[in-house]
């Protein structure tokens, strides 16, 4: 095989890899997870591996040699595969991780303080659950955060003084479409929907931002990907 097919395939099938490894793991990932750099090279060292069997299995097609099957390959491919990948990775890690929390924390800095504005105020909204008899009126604006567990969503509600928790069988995607009607209530994460009225603080990190809400004590996750249309809603409400 000449040295440039042997260059493509070294090239085309790693990445080829890394998309599809990365792309299963995003559609399984279910809960939320905060992005570490510890996890990304975890997740970067299992593709070093996967990369580094591909090169093994390929030295057939690559080169005629009567040892391609041999234990002393298969660990050099995997050794070179990581060398290789380790060198380009300390430089992209620490490079992308000061990027991204450098913009998220000015993008952070940039959201509007807020007095609560509150949308529709009178309306009530009856939230029909998988389950009928577990059905049950809401009002939006004592709404502080849902979290989603599975094909549950837990809501945390203003109740007077205190904070009341629900269990609903209902998934935070149902919910969202049920609540379409107060552009207050957003999904924030695949994990969370908030109501931005409660937001007290916004901060950035390299994950995207952590809200800080009224008479609750965890933070709250904003998906990167989510970041411009939560700044364009939290802009909406200050207007």
């Amino acid at each position: 095989m000449s040295y440039f097919w042997i260059c493509f395939l070294h090239a085309f099938l790693p990445a080829i890899i890394a998309f599809i490894y990365f792309s299963v793991v995003n559609f399984y990932t279910k809960s939320y997870n905060t992005w570490t750099v510890g996890k990304e090279l975890l997740h970067i060292s299992i593709v070093l591996l996967l990369i580094g069997i591909e090169n093994f299995l390929l030295r057939d097609l690559i080169y005629d040699n009567p040892n391609n099957w041999s234990f002393r390959y298969f660990f050099e491919e995997i050794r070179n595969a990581f060398l290789v990948g380790m060198l380009i990775v300390m430089i992209i890690i620490p490079f992308n991780y000061s990027l991204l929390l450098h913009k998220n924390i000015k993008s952070a800095q940039e959201v509007k303080e807020k007095s609560p504005k509150f949308l529709n105020e009178s309306a009530v909204k009856l939230i029909h659950t998988q389950v009928k008899s577990d059905e049950f009126e809401l009002y939006p604006n004592d709404l502080i955060v849902v979290r989603s567990d599975g094909n549950y969503s837990e809501f945390f509600i203003h109740s007077k003084d205190d904070v009341i928790k629900l269990l609903k069988r209902i998934s935070l995607k149902e919910l969202e479409q049920q609540l379409s009607d107060f552009p207050q209530l957003m999904k924030t994460h695949r994990g969370w929907l908030v109501n931005l009225n409660s937001v007290t603080q916004t901060t950035g990190n390299a994950g995207g931002y952590q809200l800080t809400l009224t008479d609750f004590a965890e933070k709250v996750p904003v998906s990167r990907s989510i970041i411009p249309q939560f700044n364009e809603r939290m802009s909406s409400l200050n207007a």
